[in-house]
């Protein structure tokens, strides 16, 4: 990579924002962070639903193709780092915004995916990350539409989806493992159909605002 490349891709970093949730830190990628993202990824247990071979991904090519991500379109996976409890700041895998490249028939879409450690699970941490990202996506980045792609047995990751307010609209067949996935989307309202009289706030009655997204220290 040229010097020129490591510069892009460094300021692309500084850039990125940081989002905070009560329990979670989704920040920008560290070269530390490489060696746990390949231990998560190596559990079985959590790729069990990728629906693509489990072919091992060295750390070094999940980082260059989520950092590269950040620095093509502004916004990607974060790496979700715990904030309270005895694992504060470690890191416990990622939740971001992506184009699903390995389908091409969804390629322009933007997804919203999560992946964490598996003693990480159960705790409602992807809900609470995802709920951030989804904020930052339809309010700050103003993206008219969010999907996700879950494999028709990941009952876990279809509750999280259900809980950002998804719902499955189609199915396609993922072209690594001919195998059917399922697509959730999330559209966002209009400006005409939020000033509607009579329109319901999202997240309901007394829901708290948003947090506002951060500027990463330098």
């Amino acid at each position: 990579m040229s010097a020129a490349s490591q510069q892009r891709r460094s300021d692309a970093r500084r850039a990125a924002p940081e989002l905070l949730t009560r329990r979670l830190r989704l920040r920008p990628w560290r070269r530390a962070d490489e060696v746990v993202m390949a231990q998560i990824n190596a559990d079985p247990e959590v790729t069990r639903h990728l629906s693509r071979p489990r072919t091992p991904v060295p750390a070094t090519a999940f980082y260059e193709i989520v950092t590269a991500h950040w620095e093509a379109h502004g916004f990607g996976f974060w790496a979700a780092e715990a904030r309270t409890g005895e694992r504060a700041g470690d890191l416990l895998g990622f939740i971001g915004l992506g184009y699903p490249t390995f389908i091409p028939v969804l390629a322009t879409r933007v997804e919203i995916g999560w992946r964490l450690a598996r003693h990480a699970w159960g705790r409602g941490l992807a809900t609470e990350g995802a709920t951030a990202v989804r904020d930052h996506a339809v309010g700050d980045l103003q993206l008219p539409e969010l999907i996700s792609i879950i494999h028709p047995e990941n009952a876990r990751s279809q509750r999280v989806a259900a809980k950002l307010g998804m719902t499955p609209t189609e199915r396609v067949v993922h072209p690594m493992s001919g195998t059917e996935v399922d697509v959730w989307t999330l559209t966002r309202p209009s400006a005409a159909q939020s000033q509607a009289p009579g329109a319901a706030a999202r997240g309901g009655a007394g829901a708290a605002p948003p947090r506002r997204a951060r500027t990463a220290p330098r």
